[in-house]
């Protein structure tokens, strides 16, 4: 099952009847994300067929500075789909990348990391004890404009 989670660049998903429907992660807003993510889980059960988010961005602009919504909503989606082992694409590129340029946008490296390593919440534990682990070894220690570069393109 392939399913995209629509965004905009005001820190989350797109206008819905002209209000964006995450605004600081009230209950229902959370509410709603965790009915699209059980939706998923139920069907990849019912199936046997892997689920992944195709996806998604905690906002489009590359112009702006991330701003406390956009991480709440980047740490919160990151946070639910790992825990459903649900796998995601990031699509926004281009808000964390420079092509033409050959740089990574030190601005919103903070907001990248969010998605990529975010510190999830895990019952009985103290926040910021257990956090999921980096997706690469040197995730925590590195940036993404270190960890990419000519040499790391060649084979």
């Amino acid at each position: 099952m392939y399913w995209r989670s629509g965004t905009s660049s005001r820190g989350g998903p797109l206008k819905s009847g002209g209000k964006y429907p995450w605004t600081s992660g009230t209950a229902a807003e959370k509410a709603a994300i965790r009915a699209r993510i059980n939706a998923a889980v139920r069907w990849q059960h019912k199936t046997g067929h892997a689920s992944w988010v195709g996806g998604w961005a905690p906002g489009e602009s590359i112009k702006m500075t991330p701003v406390a919504s956009q991480f709440a909503f980047a740490r919160f989606m990151a946070c639910e789909l790992k825990k459903a082992h649900i796998p995601y694409a990031i699509n926004a590129d281009t808000q964390f990348y420079d092509g033409e340029e050959g740089a990574w946008r030190p601005a919103q490296e903070p907001l990248l990391n969010a998605m990529i390593a975010p510190e999830c919440e895990t019952p009985g534990k103290k926040p910021g004890e257990g956090n999921v682990k980096p997706s690469a070894p040197d995730a925590i220690s590195v940036t993404p404009a270190a960890a990419s570069t000519p040499g790391s393109a060649i084979p």
